[in-house]
């Protein structure tokens, strides 16, 4: 099984050491040049830990960067303009439409913006959820990935960590 995935999902899977989960659902996750350009070019210019992470997994050939056509370049820029959501977010749809793969991404709106468009997505969270309905994890692991990705930054509200934490107890 393959995925796109957007920055946000391998950023914080990195920062909190687990970015091969993602080997353990996919035999292989692309991302778009934008995504490389933001987690690995720019995190390695400020010394971010993760973009080294990411960066391995690139030279590893667990993440695959995929060029987009010129077509599919100005159909994420369309989507930029009109959907108001990054470059990465937007290339990250496109790349998935196209492939007709799976996209995990976090951001609210590039979530509706993939899902109008019949995409199939995940969050990371939902992603942890799925390892441990693969039984690849235990409730109290995912429950301790959800708590490490609030503590190193992920954004979450309240309401949603109480359902999640709720449904791994």
């Amino acid at each position: 099984m393959k995925a796109i995935s957007n920055s946000t999902p391998l950023i914080y899977l990195a920062k909190i050491n687990h970015l091969d989960l993602l080997e353990k659902v996919y035999d292989q996750i692309y991302i778009p040049t934008s995504v490389y350009e933001e987690t690995v070019v720019r995190g390695l210019e400020k010394k971010f830990l993760d973009a080294g992470i990411i960066k391995n997994a690139v030279e590893k050939g667990t993440i695959e960067v995929k060029e987009l056509t010129s077509e599919q370049k100005a159909e994420a820029e369309r989507l930029t303009q009109f959907a108001n959501i990054g470059g990465g977010e937007a290339e990250a749809i496109v790349l998935a439409k196209h492939l007709n793969l799976e996209l995990i991404i976090d951001d609210v709106v590039a979530q509706g913006v993939a899902r109008t468009l019949g995409l199939d997505t995940h969050w990371t969270t939902s992603f942890i959820i799925r390892l441990v309905s693969k039984k690849l994890l235990s409730r109290k692991e995912a429950r301790k990935m959800i708590e490490d990705l609030v503590s190193s930054g992920y954004r979450i509200s309240e309401e949603v960590l109480i359902e999640i934490l709720k449904v791994l107890s």
